[in-house]
């Protein structure tokens, strides 16, 4: 396993000067965070921005693992021109983890809007998310990029699709593409109960991203671990019980202050303590 950092712990900067940022203080693995990829394709010249990103990355010997696609997509927000709408987003965010040549791209099941408050509406919300699962498969089959589907929290609502595991596996194998697997949030695990390291394993063999994250589960603090209650040890053992080979990413907001030097402390005490965790006893 190596360990990480999502972007959007400098999301103040562009994308090439926090990679610029992070590889000068040692941190040379990395998720593409969702606002910097909303910047660069917002821009007058997103292909050139990408191409400095490609450049810097290489020339500062990093690794983009991840890239989270946009925060507020929904695939199946229910009503078919939005639906459109979303999909035609997803698709140019693909495009640009392809263009940078991002192995995984992490997305979140849709839904967002639609709490599951019956076995009516888990069946369409089910239905629609493997058309749209499919559509986002075919358009990166045969590239080096990967679909790593998150797991969610729920709604204020009701119950949300994707918070539980077996929704995240239901879907997997109705889309039925081996290109096709997860991303796991340890932080809303933790929230709608699941056992971290039990969601390791059940997760284990298409588990190829991660975000690390604590919170004492009464919300979704996105803190250091050891800032909350989930059980670390037990979380590293599972990791390296199912063979995990991707990026043990930090995603933690909560952790952002407005100090640039302050955060660049943070992440001198997050990089001891990466080290530290994933080199631990496994008996530990």
């Amino acid at each position: 396993m190596r360990w990480g950092i999502w972007t959007g712990f400098y999301s103040d900067y562009d994308l090439a000067s926090a990679l610029r940022r992070l590889a000068r203080l040692g941190w040379r693995d990395v998720e593409v965070s969702s606002e910097h990829i909303e910047r660069i394709l917002a821009s007058d010249a997103p292909q050139r921005h990408l191409a400095e990103v490609r450049e810097v990355a290489a020339g500062e010997g990093m690794t983009l693992w991840q890239v989270h696609i946009w925060l507020d997509l929904d695939i199946t927000p229910g009503d078919k021109a939005k639906a459109r709408e979303q999909m035609n987003i997803a698709l140019r965010w693909l495009d640009a983890a392809m263009a940078l040549h991002i192995p995984n791209a992490v997305i979140h099941p849709g839904g967002r809007h639609r709490p599951l408050n019956d076995d009516g509406t888990y069946q369409r919300v089910m239905a629609d998310n493997v058309r749209a699962f499919s559509a986002l498969a075919a358009h990166i089959k045969g590239s080096p990029t990967r679909l790593c589907i998150e797991n969610m929290l729920n709604t204020d609502q009701g119950p949300r699709y994707g918070s539980r595991l077996e929704d995240l596996w239901a879907l997997v194998d109705a889309v039925g593409e081996p290109h096709v697997g997860f991303c796991l949030d340890t932080g809303h695990a933790h929230v709608v109960g699941i056992d971290v390291a039990d969601a390791v394993h059940a997760l284990g063999p298409r588990l190829w991203a991660s975000h690390i994250a604590d919170n004492d589960g009464s919300g979704d603090q996105h803190r250091f671990p050891y800032g909350g209650t989930i059980d670390w040890e037990s979380v590293v053992r599972a990791y390296r019980e199912v063979g995990y080979s991707g990026l043990w990413d930090l995603e933690v907001p909560g952790e952002r202050c407005e100090a640039i030097a302050v955060r660049d402390m943070k992440l001198e005490y997050a990089a001891k303590l990466m080290r530290w965790m994933l080199e631990m006893d496994s008996d530990a």
